[in-house]
């Protein structure tokens, strides 16, 4: 996020097993709200098919100058050991913290570089979507290379829900 000429990154240091391909590098953003989940109009997209992240459960913003966490979701958000919930205060956020939400672990950094990256944070090309859901969708095989569209939206409902309607 950019305020002046400070912004936060954010690494994801490490994610459910199974989920592999994620970019390892910091990404960070500029703006004013950063949020954070599993839905698909998020900045930061965790995906989760064992549904513990929201779909928007976390937020990241800037208050009277310093970075603040708000937990929006049903679980809540470790930061650096401490469990924060819906019902809680925003934390404040400090240079080196580290953020556990479901079972990834992330680090933030404050930074003061002006590259800004305003990309959504998703797997690499490496990433197979079987992995996102689990047993839900065996690995892609040739003979499911002709998989209906149906097919398809069902095990994108079961990961991200239902598509929105316009």
């Amino acid at each position: 996020m950019l305020f002046g000429d400070q912004m936060i990154s954010i690494r994801i240091m490490d994610g459910p097993e199974g989920i592999s391909g994620f970019d390892q590098k910091p990404h960070t953003f500029a703006g004013g709200e950063l949020v954070i989940g599993r839905g698909r109009d998020v900045d930061l997209l965790l995906p989760d098919s064992s549904r513990v992240i929201s779909r928007r459960h976390a937020s990241i913003s800037m208050e009277q100058g310093s970075y603040f966490l708000r937990d929006t979701s049903a679980n809540g958000t470790t930061i650096n050991a401490k469990l924060v919930g819906q019902d809680d205060e925003p934390v404040l956020l400090a240079d080196g913290d580290e953020l556990i939400i479901g079972a990834y672990r992330l680090g933030l950094a404050i930074v003061t570089d002006t590259q800004v990256s305003t990309q959504k944070i998703v797997p690499t090309d490496e990433f197979d979507l079987s992995d996102l859901i689990g047993r839900a969708a065996p690995k892609h095989t040739t003979r499911q290379a002709d998989a209906s569209k149906a097919d398809l939206e069902d095990i994108l409902n079961n990961f991200v829900g239902p598509k929105k309607k316009n």
